[in-house]
C-alpha cells in the first residue's frame, strides 16, 4: 500500500534488450570449476514470451537437475497492468535514466500512487 503521490520502483531485466541478444545454442552453456559443471540449454518461447531453461549440475558427483520458466512482460503490458492497478502515472527509464531501448539491459519502472 502506498500513500497518494507515493512511488513505486520495480527495477527488472528489459524483454526487448534479452530478445535482441538471444541467441539459442544448441548444446546449450556449460560452465565448470574444478570438478563442478553447469549446463543450461535455454529457448525463447515467442507465443508465451518465456525463456525456459534445463539445468543439469554435477557437484561432488551428484547430478541435480531442475528446469526455470520465466516471464518478463513487455513494457506496454507494464503500463496497463500499473494503469489498470490504479497509479496515476508511470514512467519508464533505462538504468543510466536516459529513455529504455533494445540496446539497454535494464528497466526501471517507477509508478505513482
Amino acid at each position: 500500500m502506498l500513500r497518494p503521490g507515493g512511488k513505486l520502483v520495480i527495477d527488472m531485466h528489459n524483454r526487448d534488450e534479452i530478445v535482441r541478444r538471444f541467441t539459442p545454442a544448441p548444446f546449450g552453456i556449460v560452465v565448470q570449476v574444478g570438478d563442478d559443471i553447469r549446463a543450461d540449454s535455454t529457448e525463447f518461447d515467442c507465443l508465451s514470451g518465456r525463456m525456459e531453461t534445463d539445468r543439469l549440475v554435477v557437484r561432488d558427483g551428484q547430478v541435480r537437475r531442475s528446469h526455470f520458466s520465466i516471464r518478463v512482460p513487455v513494457i506496454t503490458e507494464l503500463r496497463a497492468w500499473l494503469d489498470g492497478a490504479g497509479f496515476s502515472g508511470v514512467d519508464f527509464f533505462a538504468r543510466d535514466g536516459e529513455a529504455p531501448s533494445i540496446h539497454r539491459p535494464r528497466l526501471i519502472v517507477v509508478a505513482t500512487a
